[in-house]
């Protein structure tokens, strides 16, 4: 699928006149269509007017105030099952209303289209790895866990805790939901069903490639036909086989998208299929769906009322430490700058973007670009015709500061959101600093605040949960060793403050990344 084809769909699309929609919370964290029929913003019968970013706020914290959110109660995720074909284990009759006429790859493909909740397989289209001018869909291992990381599975010392809230969590929300479904209440049999899912999870735990497999970029791209994971890499469960390409189709067809067999995609995660389908052959179809539909209401309780937000409580105490909730104007500033980002941009660049402030950034980057180029003098263990290409690509950089021009134009705006593009540096920085008066009261010379600044960018804490979760998730070293760490490797911090060779913070043997 390349680029010039996404591209003639879509010249194709904006040809029809559509109901506009937009993305609302109602009782949930996430998003879901509302129609916006001129200022008017409808869901499910409720009426707000809506003129700009701003009252996008509003209306997010009108949607989620405390008297709204009680009044619905569940509804909002009751509503949701039937379309994602029911939580088996919360419902009776799953068996004869869903279960005959169930598939695989129907739910993963509504999950992932219209809720955003990636599951078993993980499906996206983004730009191909060996050709950055065209986009490829990808398929790619579970990224997410409920537990977060593998390593909680074992459900012994430190992360039986964990296990037991996480197992707790579950058993409460589907008794509430069956409660307010007026269903009777097994909870022996409710309990067999936790049991299963979080064995199930487990093992697709145990399945997928840990993240010293995914160092080695090379091994992730793998360049197929679409077919060829109907050939290669069979998935089955009860029976019924895995079909890649009507599962594909049923992503790409709600965006008026065709997919051939003959399609290029990268499989990211071979041998995670190839296990995972030893995986399926353990469980049952039953299984399965408890699972996908948990992992999908597990999400949702948090924006919901007060009875269904505190099934999560111990569990997420367990694992961050903390009971208290995110304040409701906090939900809908995150939510707004995320959905809304270039909008929300174009009202801080009207209101406290300096124009002077993007002409010294360009000036920075111009002098970062020169500092880069002349180091590659000092590398002996690069050859000249190397040295030679990375010059050419530190030249060839596209410089983007501050903001792009397009988010000051109003159609740009209604039609298109979502490019952020961040850069940065601290060696280069250092080399191109420019001498100023130093800050009144404070015995610190330029070099030191500099330096001092970097530091305090990374200050904070973390609850002991919290911290265990880092370490195990987070791509990124804790703050404290981003800091130290660094500076350990970097002369000029040691120069900046005297540091004497007999300091914590000078290496024995220093690191330089050029």
């Amino acid at each position: 699928m390349s680029s010039h084809t996404v591209s003639s769909q879509n010249d194709k699309k904006k040809k029809k006149k559509k109901r506009k929609f937009v993305k609302v919370h109602v009782g949930s964290v996430r998003p879901h269509r509302a129609i916006q029929r001129g200022n008017n913003l409808n869901f499910k019968g409720m009426s707000l007017k809506l003129t700009s970013e701003c009252c996008f706020f509003s209306v997010c914290v009108k949607l989620l105030s405390a008297s709204l959110i009680e009044l619905r109660g569940g509804a909002p995720l009751l509503d949701m099952l039937p379309d994602i074909f029911e939580w088996p284990m919360a419902v009776d009759n799953w068996e004869d209303d869903y279960g005959k006429t169930w598939r695989l790859e129907d739910v993963i493909a509504r999950l992932n289209e219209k809720y955003g909740t990636q599951l078993l397989v993980n499906f996206f289209v983004g730009t191909d790895d060996r050709d950055s001018t065209s986009y490829i869909i990808h398929f790619d291992q579970q990224t997410t866990l409920g537990l977060l990381s593998r390593d909680y599975y074992v459900c012994e010392g430190p992360y039986a805790e964990a296990c037991r809230a996480y197992e707790q969590f579950m058993f409460d929300l589907a008794k509430l939901i069956r409660s307010d479904r007026g269903l009777d209440i097994n909870e022996t049999h409710i309990r067999e069903e936790v049991t299963r899912v979080v064995d199930l999870e487990r093992d697709i735990a145990n399945a997928t490639d840990t993240p010293e497999d995914r160092n080695n970029p090379v091994l992730l791209y793998n360049k197929m036909e679409l077919g060829e994971l109907n050939r290669n890499f069979t998935l089955e469960i009860d029976s019924q086989k895995f079909n890649w390409s009507y599962f594909t189709a049923k992503i790409m067809d709600t965006v008026n998208i065709s997919v051939p067999e003959s399609e290029k995609i990268i499989n990211y995660s071979p041998n995670y299929y190839r296990r995972l389908n030893f995986v399926l052959a353990k469980y049952t179809k039953r299984d399965l769906q408890n699972y996908m539909v948990w992992r999908f209401a597990m999400n949702m309780v948090v924006g919901m009322s007060r009875a269904y937000r505190d099934t999560r409580k111990a569990f997420r105490k367990a694992l961050s430490g903390t009971t208290s909730e995110v304040a409701v104007w906090r939900q809908c500033a995150l939510y707004v700058n995320n959905n809304l980002d270039k909008a929300v941009g174009r009202l801080y660049v009207q209101e406290a973007f300096s124009e002077k402030s993007k002409e010294l950034m360009e000036e920075m980057i111009k002098d970062i670009r020169e500092v880069f180029i002349s180091n590659l003098n000092d590398l002996a263990w690069m050859d000249e015709e190397t040295k030679k290409a990375a010059e050419e690509k530190a030249r060839a950089i596209r410089e983007r500061i501050g903001y792009s021009e397009d988010i000051m134009d109003d159609k740009y705006l209604n039609n298109e959101y979502k490019d952020v593009s961040i850069c940065g540096g601290k060696k280069t920085l250092t080399n191109i600093s420019k001498k100023e008066p130093t800050l009144p009261g404070i015995d610190l010379s330029h070099d030191q605040l500099f330096f001092l600044n970097f530091a305090q960018i990374w200050c904070g804490s973390h609850r002991p949960e919290q911290a265990v979760n880092s370490i195990k998730v987070d791509v990124h070293s804790p703050g404290m060793f981003r800091v130290l760490g660094s500076l350990q490797n970097f002369p000029e911090f040691a120069k900046a403050f005297n540091c004497n060779k007999s300091s914590n913070m000078v290496s024995d043997n220093i690191c330089r990344v050029w």
